[in-house]
C-alpha cells in the first residue's frame, strides 16, 4: 500500500470549539474540513460551524484555528 496523496496534518488535527451560545455551551471536537471558512476584510477571517447540540451558529477567529 502506498500513499498518493499525503493527507494535511492540519486537517487531521482535532481543535476544540466552544459553542457560544449563553444556553449551550458545548465543547465540540472539530476537524478543520468541518468548518466553513468565511473572509472578512473588516473583522477579519473566521471559522463558522453550526452546534449538533443547539443548533446555534458558532463563529472563531480563523487566526486561533490556522495556529
Amino acid at each position: 500500500m502506498r500513499v498518493i496523496k499525503p493527507a494535511r496534518k492540519n486537517d487531521l488535527r482535532e481543535r476544540q470549539i466552544t459553542c457560544q451560545s449563553p444556553q449551550c455551551g458545548a465543547v465540540i471536537g472539530v476537524r478543520l474540513h468541518e468548518l466553513k471558512r468565511v473572509s472578512d476584510q473588516r473583522d477579519g477571517d473566521a471559522y463558522v460551524m453550526i452546534c449538533p447540540e443547539c443548533g446555534q451558529e458558532t463563529w472563531t477567529d480563523a487566526r486561533i484555528i490556522d495556529a
